[in-house]
């Protein structure tokens, strides 16, 4: 995906952070318009690009992330000023692994295998959601991943603030069923790592571990799967 992007920065300061008006123009890699890309990682909304390409919002964000079905999610830093062009590119949206049964006993719809040194670190639950915790004996100590589900619980995307914060970053959109699961990871400015799953209702995170600690907490990630439901 790269976009051919005109952006215009207009600085505002309100009480805690730097607003900017990006406005610019998304295309494939045949230089076509890219109609009702979206625009996320930008604030609590979600901003999609017009007919022609073009799109223009308001953001106090560092970077922000485009996403469209059939192409790669690209990563963007908000210039200060200038000209930025960006391609989407083309891809296959590959399924998410269904658990195989019998099914691992870990998760709701999204499944893990446990792993050596993993604890329970308990729940908890309120009326609209639940929170597990999964404990790791790491090189730097016990760290946390945290899963959480229910009906007003995500939208299945990263926290703003973990995108923005991030030196380097990737994504892979996965298909299953009718939505999708979203993959992400990143790096922090101190070399520190977090590690993002989730679909709507649902996700799996850690955040600021140490390179090696997160090779462990990695190794339980890479073992996920969903359950299938009726139908699919």
């Amino acid at each position: 995906m790269r976009l051919l992007v005109l952006v215009a920065v207009v600085f505002t300061l309100s009480l805690t952070a730097q607003v900017r008006l990006v406005i610019g123009t998304v295309v494939d890699q045949e230089g076509r318009p890219v109609d009702g890309a979206r625009f996320e990682q930008v604030s609590e909304r979600t901003e999609r690009s017009a007919s022609d390409g073009g799109f223009r919002f308001n953001t106090a964000g560092a970077s922000f992330v485009i996403r469209k079905e059939g192409f790669q999610s690209e990563f963007v830093r908000v210039p200060d000023n200038g000209l930025v062009r960006v391609v989407l590119k083309k891809e296959d949206v590959r399924p998410f692994p269904n658990c195989a049964s019998p099914a691992p006993t870990i998760g709701v719809d999204i499944r893990f295998a446990k792993i050596q040194g993993f604890k329970n670190g308990g729940t908890t639950i309120d009326a609209d959601y639940s929170v597990e915790s999964y404990e790791f004996e790491t090189p730097a100590g016990l760290k946390t991943i945290r899963h959480g589900s229910g009906a007003l619980w995500s939208f299945g995307t990263p926290v703003n603030s973990y995108v923005w914060a991030s030196m380097k970053y990737q994504e892979i959109l996965f298909s299953h069923g009718r939505g999708t699961i979203l993959e992400a990871r990143g790096e922090l400015k101190n070399g520190n790592r977090w590690r993002f799953l989730g679909k709507f209702g649902e996700t799996v995170m850690y955040y600021d571990v140490e390179p090696e600690s997160a090779l462990v907490l990695d190794k339980f990630f890479d073992s996920a799967c969903v359950m299938p439901r009726l139908g699919q």
